[in-house]
């Protein structure tokens, strides 16, 4: 699997058609359900200043995925899975999982990689599951909303 940057102007459009549909993801991104490639540009602009990476994944040439990281966060310094987006034509084949795979090789010199997802999202916290991410506890943001953390070590 190889990845390339994230180019806002053509990548912007797989964002928008593959998470159309996704109404979790579209709520939790403050994205309204009818929403418009300005409004996911409104996202990109607000994740950057996180200074994050944008990254989409491809296979034999095929995108099949975009994430979003931070190498190092703020927060804690360590790194953070943001958001992990599989083409809906691969879904539940496993590239999600070889994707975070992969993320865990380019920030190998830490021990271990953080993510979260709101409390109540447990089809997210199951496919951290089983990408091997374990609950690590329950964190409240400035509005009151609950999200579960998960960390994976990772093997170096």
């Amino acid at each position: 699997m190889d990845y390339r940057p994230f180019d806002e102007d053509k990548d912007i459009f797989l964002l928008y058609n593959w998470t159309a549909k996704d109404k979790e993801w579209l709520d939790e991104e403050l994205i309204p359900e009818e929403s418009s490639a300005e409004d996911f540009e409104r996202l990109i602009e607000k994740y950057r200043s996180e200074k994050g990476e944008w990254l989409v994944w491809q296979q034999e040439g095929m995108d099949v995925g975009i994430t979003f990281f931070l190498p190092s966060a703020e927060s804690n310094g360590q790194p953070w899975i943001g958001t992990v987006i599989v083409n809906p034509e691969y879904r539940r084949a496993g590239y999600g999982k070889e994707i975070i795979r992969h993320i865990t090789h380019l920030v190998k010199q830490n021990k271990v990689i953080f993510a979260a997802n709101p409390f109540a999202f447990d089809d997210w916290h199951r496919f951290l599951g089983t990408a091997g991410f374990e609950q690590y506890k329950i964190e409240k943001d400035e509005s009151g909303r609950e999200y579960l953390l998960f960390v994976l070590p990772i093997d170096t």
